[in-house]
């Protein structure tokens, strides 16, 4: 069987009412060479009648138990193609989403993953509201991420080969496995690249994670930035004068004298102007 250059990562629960837009989306590409890997995370509605009702050759159903990170990773575990891009179930690809990130990987060897701008919308993509941040070769991935998750999840496209090298996937940190993810990239050096195009459309809506789990995903957000700080703290020059410093501000939000953003800018602002080779 031939293997396709780019396979779509595509995990679905309970995801019937947008997931035949989202297919159509990804099947109507500009880039026609690719494999849809829809791995179904124990859906309950119809999602599965869904997916099935698409006669496209491309398209791979896999069934998986209830479980959103093992789904995720037993989806990369299939992935035999050059890349893997991301994709969710109820955003919209834009139609030449995969031509674009495809092109750019082919022609810069050295990018092993690569995202881009994208559209937020609640109920049609004329409406949306474009989002951009950073763009080009990310020179300091560390200090973006140490600041917050810098990178639009499904926009991603990444070097399978990259990830197999290090062993990378998705780790149980709800509500932010993506975040953390890129955190475990940046210290195995990936390079990264954001193409200045808005070619995805994300969707709006009040049963998402960034509304129904606000609270617990700002948890896991501190959590990752902590990591990052400590990550940081390893490999500064003055590691043992900051590092007390950072024990001595830990006690003092542990005691709810001091808040987990406080300390996180100190160390920002510190490490910007004393010691910015540390994000290297």
């Amino acid at each position: 069987m031939e293997i396709m250059p780019i396979t779509v990562l595509m995990v679905v629960y309970n995801a019937e009412k947008y997931l035949r837009d989202a297919i159509r989306s990804v099947l109507n590409q500009s880039f026609k060479n690719f494999l849809f890997l829809i791995v179904d995370d124990g859906s309950t509605d119809d999602t599965v009648s869904v997916i099935r009702s698409f006669q496209d050759r491309r398209i791979r159903m896999c069934l998986h138990e209830h479980d959103y990170i093992a789904s995720l990773n037993f989806g990369l575990e299939q992935c035999e193609s050059k890349y893997v891009a991301r994709m969710d179930a109820d955003d919209l690809m834009h139609p030449d989403r995969l031509r674009v990130q495809y092109a750019v990987m082919e022609e810069e060897p050295s990018i092993d993953i690569c995202g881009t701008w994208m559209y937020g919308f609640k109920d049609t993509i004329r409406n949306g509201v474009r989002f951009a941040a950073l763009s080009g070769i990310i020179e300091k991935p560390l200090k973006h991420l140490f600041e917050k998750n810098v990178f639009y999840h499904p926009t991603m496209m990444f070097r399978t080969s990259f990830f197999k090298k290090h062993g990378l996937k998705y780790e149980e940190y709800p509500y932010a496995e993506d975040y953390k993810l890129w955190f475990e990239a940046a210290k195995c050096k990936a390079k990264f690249y954001v193409e200045p195009q808005p070619l995805y459309y994300y969707r709006n809506n009040d049963t998402q994670v960034s509304v129904v789990r606000k609270h617990d995903q700002a948890k896991t957000k501190a959590r990752i930035q902590e990591e990052i700080l400590c990550h940081l703290l390893s490999r500064s020059s003055y590691r043992n004068l900051f590092y007390k410093n950072y024990q001595n501000q830990k006690e003092l939000v542990q005691k709810g004298l001091l808040s987990y953003t406080t300390m996180f800018s100190f160390f920002r602002i510190l490490f910007n102007e004393s010691e910015p080779e540390v994000y290297f």
